[in-house]
């Protein structure tokens, strides 16, 4: 976590900070099983613009679907 942020700042008790102050976009870096998911605050493990044409392809589906 980044926790030089303003709104981070001071930092009396991490654990209260990370519950109540902090939020998603103060993370930097993700591990999971011992993998780095995300670096710098990008995904390192998949191509995240072929992830939203697929979500766009779905949805024009979807709205196909629904104009009948």
């Amino acid at each position: 976590m980044d926790t030089q942020a303003p709104h981070l700042t001071p930092m009396y008790h991490p654990a209260s900070h990370i519950v109540y102050a902090a939020s998603g976009a103060d993370v930097r870096h993700v591990l999971v099983d011992g993998r780095l998911l995300v670096r710098d605050r990008q995904l390192t493990d998949m191509d995240i613009n072929a992830v939203m044409a697929q979500v766009n392809r779905i949805a024009r589906d979807i709205r196909e679907t629904q104009a009948g």
